[in-house]
């Protein structure tokens, strides 16, 4: 009796075993499945991504090089960096008005003002208008005084 009992759970295990290697087998089937699907199929999957990615870090930004060389005070570097992007985007009103905005920290009351009016012409706002009005009254008072000094 000891020996059928042995027998019947030895063929237990080897039910237990083939079981086993039966899902083992499946779950390497399905490994190869998905390599041959990312390796075959989608060879570029990764090789994207990486692209993508170095893309994002190297596309320049333009703006926070511009907000950087003011901050530097490099105004010269920040005007060729402002021309750029209005060479660029032409219709860009912002640009002008921050062009005029780096003119007018330099004390280039005059360009400025040139800048702010195609700002005004490209995106007649309150903002630019006012601004606009309070360069061109600046522009006006150092006039005045110029010629109140002249005998």
């Amino acid at each position: 009796m000891n020996e059928d009992i042995n027998r019947e759970i030895l063929n237990e295990l080897k039910k237990a075993n083939r079981t086993n290697q039966i899902g083992i087998g499946l779950a390497i089937l399905a490994l190869l499945i998905l390599g041959v699907y990312f390796v075959a199929l989608r060879p570029n999957l990764y090789f994207d991504r990486q692209r993508t990615a170095a893309a994002q870090v190297t596309q320049p930004r333009p703006w926070k090089e511009v907000d950087d060389a003011v901050d530097q005070f490099d105004y010269p570097r920040a005007i060729k960096l402002v021309q750029g992007i209005i060479e660029r985007q032409p219709g860009n009103y912002y640009g002008y008005a921050y062009l005029g905005h780096i003119y007018l920290t330099m004390g280039n009351v005059t360009n400025a003002e040139s800048q702010y009016a195609k700002a005004c012409e490209l995106l007649p706002s309150e903002d630019n208008e006012k601004m606009l009005r309070a360069i061109r009254k600046r522009l006006a008072e150092e006039r005045a005084a110029e010629s109140a000094s002249k005998p």
